[in-house]
């Protein structure tokens, strides 16, 4: 065997050894929920939360949102965000809502003012990574849901009931909507064997 043969069939063993080892090394991202097509990563889930947590919780949920994310709050912001998705999904299909750029700057301008400067507000999109396109993209699907939802809602609400009963059946009403939307979705999480299983 001559020593240029001899060094490849070592390489070819070599890189055999290799595919046969098991990988090792740092989880730098995963995916945590996929709801029909679209994918939700661990780090997407991290800043989908953040903000919602911000937009829609005011100075208490900007207080979570700049602490250490326990597992309670990711599970539920993940529900949540799921949820999102699914009512986004739904009205694209519709093509009814539009929501305009003003809408945005208008929601984008509530958001800013949850903190109490804007250099906080700059610290917190540089601490957590939080590109302004993606702040924005956020609130312009929360919005378009939101008229969706209280358009929807409308038309669950009882004349002759109470404010407070009124509320409860449309609670009733979203709850058993957003059921039936996950029901006719393709929607799998993460479970604790590390696979994706199908809800």
């Amino acid at each position: 065997m001559t020593g240029a043969w001899a060094a490849t069939v070592a390489s070819v063993q070599l890189i055999a050894v290799a595919l046969a080892a098991p990988i090792r090394g740092t989880i730098v991202d995963q995916v945590v929920a996929v709801v029909d097509k679209e994918v939700i990563t661990d780090s997407e889930l991290l800043v989908e939360a953040r903000v919602a947590l911000v937009a829609r919780e005011g100075e208490v949920g900007r207080a979570i949102a700049e602490g250490e994310l326990d597992v309670d709050t990711l599970l539920r912001m993940r529900d949540y965000l799921v949820n999102q998705l699914l009512i986004a999904n739904f009205i694209r299909r519709l093509g009814t809502v539009t929501v305009s750029e003003q809408e945005v700057d208008r929601a984008q301008q509530r958001f800013m003012k949850i903190f109490p400067s804007d250099d906080a507000y700059r610290a917190f999109k540089r601490k957590y990574d939080v590109p302004e396109p993606t702040i924005r993209s956020i609130l312009r699907r929360e919005l378009r849901n939101e008229t969706y939802v209280k358009e929807r809602m409308r038309s669950w609400l009882t004349v002759g009931l109470s404010e407070a009963e009124r509320e409860h059946r449309a609670q009733e009403s979203l709850a058993r909507w957003l059921a039936d939307l996950r029901r006719g979705a393709e929607v799998r999480l993460l479970g604790p064997q590390g696979e994706l299983e199908l809800q």
